[in-house]
């Protein structure tokens, strides 16, 4: 239907996880991506979470009794529902295209606080690279993560212990919210799984699993439960 209507528009690429778009987007730096919010692992707006820079427009698609969709400010401007028709893509791409001509991009902050909303629940997939491939966490399963040089250990309520190939800022900032806190330069932990504070030096955490963190002095603060 983008090639009929729009022959100057031309399809990078199409996929059907949320891995292989990822990688695409980041290699490809599109001017448009049309992201369904219900994928395989993860959904397209947790996808469009974890790219690291949004320097393109996005046209979102579901199903027109998504649940994610009630309340939320979208209309024909970057929503497309299933199953598509021409008219409603056809505006979508021309109102895609005028902004780009006039105002150009006017993405980023007004987007990431639509994924928010879509997103909603703070339990929700992130993807983690490891080596040869990237797997998909649910947040609430993980107890903590440690810092290991430019690699970053993250330990999982079921035991597994999985090594990332990103440093421990790249998921302060992936993972920035009430639900984690920096409590260390070398750790990371889940607010939800702390089962004691100690008061002892600036402070000792035991975590669900037995596991004992110091916190820094400095990173005191960042306990909201002291506050």
């Amino acid at each position: 239907m983008i090639k009929q209507g729009f022959p100057d528009i031309k399809v990078i690429s199409s996929h059907d996880n949320a891995r292989e778009a990822m990688q695409n987007i980041i290699e490809h730096n599109p001017d448009l991506v049309f992201v369904d919010i219900d994928m395989p692992l993860i959904s397209g707006a947790e996808l469009l979470r974890q790219v690291p820079k949004i320097n393109f427009d996005v046209i979102f698609t579901a199903n027109d009794d998504d649940s994610k969709l009630k309340n939320l400010e979208l209309n024909l401007a970057n929503l497309l529902l299933k199953p598509y028709s021409k008219v409603p893509l056809l505006l979508a791409i021309e109102k895609f295209k005028q902004s780009r001509e006039g105002f150009g991009n006017s993405g980023n902050s007004a987007l990431r606080l639509l994924l928010k909303k879509i997103i909603g629940s703070p339990h929700r997939k992130i993807a983690i690279p490891v080596k040869n491939s990237m797997v998909f966490l649910e947040t609430a399963d993980i107890l903590y993560l440690e810092s290991d040089r430019n690699y970053t250990k993250i330990y999982m309520k079921d035991g597994r212990v999985i090594t990332a190939t990103k440093t421990l800022g790249h998921f302060e900032k992936l993972l920035a919210s009430n639900e984690f806190s920096r409590v260390h330069a070398s750790f990371l932990v889940n607010s939800h799984e702390i089962s004691e504070f100690r008061k002892v030096d600036s402070g000792e955490l035991v975590i669900s699993n037995g596991k004992v963190i110091k916190v820094s002095r400095n990173k005191k603060g960042n306990l909201n439960f002291l506050s």
